[in-house]
């Protein structure tokens, strides 16, 4: 062999002989989607824009209260590995944010005193459904609907916008 850095596939890292099952679909590629988990949370994949590289990366996400939590995969969430990052929704800007690139439906969050970041669904329904979920929690209301925040001064029918809120639980799009 020369000297080329050219190896055989089957010596390359990574590489996986074919009698190996693929890796589970939740940990090979994230899918979009989400689900509702308990009365205001919801969890799901997302792509988070880097602050630095303005790239997007693939995230597992969940809200937990008043908090949106961020791992690089499903599985470090499930093992209760510590997040990348921990974003506090409370009194937070939360809207949706025009196309960047090839990612058409993008929320932009922006806590107090902190530049926004951007996430971006796989559908316009995701993004509805983090929509809503976000805006309820940047909100700190509790599921009561008609009854105002007065931290954030608005009402809960704001949060889910003329068509009243999204219908699903589920999405099982995966992205473009």
């Amino acid at each position: 062999q020369k000297a080329t850095g050219w190896r055989p596939k089957a010596l390359c890292p990574g590489a996986r002989p074919s009698h190996m099952p693929e890796p589970a679909l939740a940990e090979a590629e994230p899918t979009g989607g989400s689900e509702r988990v308990g009365a205001s949370d919801r969890r799901g994949w997302l792509w988070k824009r880097s602050r630095h590289l303005q790239t997007f990366n693939s995230r597992w996400v969940e809200t937990r209260g008043s908090s949106l939590l961020y791992w690089a995969n499903r599985s470090a969430a499930v093992a209760q590995r510590p997040p990348r990052g921990t974003i506090p929704l409370t009194n937070a800007f939360v809207s949706p944010a025009m196309r960047i690139g090839s990612h058409p439906w993008c929320i932009s969050v922006a806590p107090p005193g902190q530049p926004p970041l951007v996430f971006a669904c796989a559908t316009d329904h995701d993004r509805r459904l983090w929509l809503e979920t976000l805006l309820l929690c940047a909100m700190a209301v509790d599921g009561r609907k008609g009854e105002t925040d007065v931290a954030a001064g608005a009402t809960v029918e704001a949060a889910e916008g003329p068509q009243g809120p999204a219908q699903g639980h589920e999405s099982s799009a995966r992205p473009p």
